[in-house]
């Protein structure tokens, strides 16, 4: 699309929607050649290229910790669909 760029080595996990904000997935340190949105913006759940306001706010609302007795607790988000 319009807001799309082509990267020969782009994040093989580039941020959504549904991990704005969020640092407690993982996501390996590899990069992926493909289509991606320009700098600022995020997908949405369908796809789309979106401004990072105009997330739909209910997607992740709900989460829970979870601590292993490590030293970083592990948050498990599941999607809200209202």
């Amino acid at each position: 699309g319009e807001d799309e760029e082509y990267q020969d080595c782009g994040s093989a996990c580039p941020p959504t929607c549904a991990t704005l904000g969020r640092t407690d997935f993982a996501c390996l340190a590899v990069c992926v050649p493909g289509c991606f949105c320009k700098e600022g913006l995020v997908r949405n759940d369908q796809g789309d290229c979106v401004e990072p306001e105009d997330c739909p706010q209910s997607e992740w609302k709900n989460g829970f910790t979870l601590n292993l007795g490590s030293s970083t607790p592990l948050s498990l988000y599941y999607p809200l669909h209202l």
